[in-house]
């Protein structure tokens, strides 16, 4: 698949700003009623460094069926 190569290259693009973009995706789902009741109890920077180390992997390693 041609995205699978192109793929890790942009990962180290994206590690610069991957803090600044998870917490604001974050910050903006907090700010709102609605979807902040979906983080109530769960650890925001613990969810931040599960999200980031999805996006790692899968831009290191390429997109597959999972």
């Amino acid at each position: 698949m041609f995205f699978s190569k192109v793929v890790p290259e942009t990962w180290s693009l994206i590690t610069t700003f991957i803090a600044d973009i998870l917490d604001e995706l974050y910050d903006h789902g907090l700010a709102h009623e609605t979807t902040a009741k979906l983080f109530t109890g769960h650890n925001i920077e613990g969810l931040k460094a599960v999200q980031k180390s999805h996006w790692e992997l899968t831009f290191k390693n390429g997109f597959d069926t999972s």
